[in-house]
């Protein structure tokens, strides 16, 4: 079985390993870097580039 990311993020929230917020977090992680890695003319800036790596690190380690 094969599962998509966003639904890796809603049976984490699904079992207690992420709460709303932090979901939200990942979710919005998921769409910059999608946003990012297909070709298009979406250049994110380097405090772009640290927010989305800190909002990452502080839900994933924290």
């Amino acid at each position: 079985m094969t599962l998509k990311e966003i639904q890796l993020l809603q049976i984490a929230e699904d079992v207690g390993v992420l709460d709303k917020a932090e979901k939200l977090i990942l979710e919005q992680a998921l769409t910059t870097r999608n946003q990012s890695g297909h070709p298009n003319k979406y250049r994110p800036g380097v405090a772009k580039v640290k927010s989305h790596i800190e909002d990452i690190v502080g839900v994933l380690w924290t």
